[in-house]
């Protein structure tokens, strides 16, 4: 059996990958994978909740609210490869307002 291909291209090279189809496509990494036959991953910072809140408030920020969004069953029957994420963090939204 042959293994997909994976590449975890930075920043500036992974948007220049996928900005041709990004308007285009509901997940542009999807539809470069179904293409190309290669998996793009992002890579992900190793920061907890807590740690972000704190830099963002370190920053100047007050009135700080968050929400997480978990994987649920809909993410997994649209991509079922994302299945392996159901009842995880998926998302998180932070909405924080400086200080007058």
């Amino acid at each position: 059996m042959a293994s997909k291909k994976v590449d975890r291209p930075g920043v500036h090279r992974g948007y220049d990958l996928w900005a041709e189809s990004y308007d285009r496509t509901a997940n542009a990494l999807v539809a470069l994978a179904e293409h190309s036959g290669v998996e793009y991953r992002l890579g992900a910072y190793r920061y907890s909740v807590d740690d972000y809140l704190n830099m963002i408030a370190d920053a100047g920020f007050r009135r700080i609210a968050w929400r997480e969004f978990a994987g649920d069953h809909r993410v997994a029957v649209e991509v079922p490869a994302a299945a392996k994420y159901l009842g995880r963090p998926l998302l998180l939204v932070i909405e924080a307002h400086r200080q007058s």
